[in-house]
């Protein structure tokens, strides 16, 4: 298991690929953006990019509103 924070909140998993988490987190269908460690990733790159410990990763949503 590695530490990790998603959206500024430590989380524990195994270590696995960024596609993994977005899973696990049910991102896989929705509109977003990811940095890790203040770095975009590109969408093509989810299945090879690789979390390690500590890594700092953010998904933005895009709102709606007025």
């Amino acid at each position: 298991m590695v530490n990790i924070y998603l959206n500024d909140e430590v989380q524990h998993i195994p270590t696995q690929s960024l596609h993994d988490l977005l899973m696990q987190n049910n991102y896989i269908d929705q509109h977003f953006a990811v940095a890790i460690n203040n770095q975009l990733v590109h969408r093509i790159a989810y299945d090879t990019t690789i979390l390690n410990p500590g890594d700092r990763v953010d998904i933005i949503v895009p709102m709606q509103g007025g």
